[in-house]
């Protein structure tokens, strides 16, 4: 299956604030059903590990919840929550009680992360990228691993889908857990003493059953996602001439989908 970037709603920045939110959510809880949870506890840490980095930065956050596993995991290194469009409501509730994690109410994106932290901040640490490197077309991608390699950071990509007829099927089928998270955002607002109003529960009814806004979204996205998934030729293209050695585990999680990349910097920076 060839490498294709189309079009996808949730990188718009047209996207109202609120949407963007409750999509961010959604996805979060399709992600564990998908086996997310078991790679951010043991896959992620243990890259983190065998890079001997000193802090991770997690670029592209969503609604944090990704981080915070990732955190409980390495309860003693530094970590910082970044994203294009920052959620730091969301953040503080996902990485409440998590000490050595901070987060930038900067926006920081793909193409100039290196210019809004400091080099003492990215130098030996790693970068972690979750279901967010896709977003970077091939030209885009090679720049960041560019700024990344002078700034002497390694790199963590984890990707939900492969690029394969059954990536593009799981992709598709996101569509369908996402009807069942009102009822489980209501369920866990009620097991922490929350009123539906705060958890926004009418909100999230109506653009995931009356008007099936996140849904929609999430089908299509799902599936554009999955043509844009890199195999390791492509990531061996991507890398060519970079201080980076690659470490490739695929076929991650219940249904075998997942992959994770440890892109770690050999300039003797990191």
């Amino acid at each position: 299956m060839r490498y294709a970037y189309h079009f996808e709603f949730c990188e718009r920045p047209e996207m109202p604030e609120w949407l963007r939110g409750d999509l961010f959510l959604s996805l979060g809880f399709i992600q564990d059903l998908f086996g997310l949870r078991r790679i951010l506890d043991e896959t992620v840490p243990s890259l983190v590990l065998n890079c001997g980095a000193k802090r991770v930065i997690e670029l592209g956050c969503g609604s944090g919840q990704g981080l915070a596993r990732v955190a409980h995991a390495l309860p003693h290194l530094p970590m910082l929550a970044t994203d294009v469009y920052p959620h730091p409501q969301l953040w503080a509730e996902a990485l409440k009680g998590q000490k050595a994690v901070t987060w930038s109410e900067r926006s920081v994106g793909f193409d100039d992360f290196d210019q809004v932290l400091s080099d003492d901040l990215l130098q030996g640490s790693v970068l972690l990228l979750m279901a967010a490197f896709h977003h970077a077309p091939p030209a885009r991608a090679r720049k960041f691993l560019e700024r990344a390699a002078r700034c002497g950071s390694s790199i963590i990509i984890v990707e939900p889908l492969e690029r394969t007829a059954l990536g593009v099927l799981l992709g598709a089928s996101a569509a369908l857990p996402a009807l069942v998270y009102p009822i489980r955002a209501l369920v866990l607002g009620h097991q922490h003493g929350l009123p539906a109003r705060v958890i926004a529960w009418r909100r999230l009814a109506v653009f995931h059953w009356v008007i099936p806004l996140i849904p929609l979204i999430l089908f299509h996205d799902g599936v554009v996602s999955a043509f844009r998934q890199r195999t390791t030729p492509d990531w061996l293209e991507l890398t060519q001439g970079l201080p980076f050695t690659l470490e490739a585990r695929q076929g991650l999680g219940p249904f075998r989908n997942f992959s994770a990349v440890l892109l770690s910097n050999r300039s003797g920076q990191a």
